[in-house]
C-alpha cells in the first residue's frame, strides 16, 4: 500500500524532521497495535525518512510488516507491506516493491 498525507505548512515549520518521523512511527504502532522490531534511517533523493519493521496480530493471525515514512516538503509518503511470514521482508518481490517507489518532479 502506498499513501500520502499533506501536513499544514505551518505545522511542519514548528517541528523537526525527527519529531515528524517519530510521530508517524508511533501513530502506526498505536493504530495497528503493532510492536516495533527494527528501525532504520531511510532517504530517497535526499529526502529524509524512516523504515520500520513491526509485528502484531489480527484475529489470531500473526502479522509482520514493514513501512517507510518519507517526508518531502510538507507531504509524508507511507509505503507499507504486511505479510503472515516474518521472512517475507527479504523476498526479492517485496524489496522490488519498496525500491519501485520514485519521486517525480
Amino acid at each position: 500500500m502506498i499513501s500520502f498525507c499533506d501536513y499544514p505548512k505551518e505545522a511542519i515549520a514548528k517541528m523537526s524532521i525527527e519529531t515528524i518521523l517519530n510521530n508517524e512511527r508511533d501513530n502506526a504502532m498505536k493504530n495497528t497495535g503493532g510492536k516495533l522490531e527494527k528501525e532504520e534511517h531511510y532517504s530517497i533523493d535526499g529526502n529524509q525518512g524512516r523504515k520500520i519493521y513491526f509485528s502484531g496480530k489480527h484475529q489470531e493471525l500473526e502479522l509482520y510488516g514493514q513501512a517507510v515514512f518519507l517526508l518531502v516538503k510538507n507531504r509524508i509518503y507511507q509505503i507499507v507491506h504486511l505479510n503472515n511470514s516474518k521472512d517475507a521482508a527479504e523476498k526479492p518481490e517485496i524489496l522490488a516493491f519498496f525500491n519501485s517507489f520514485k519521486l517525480t518532479k
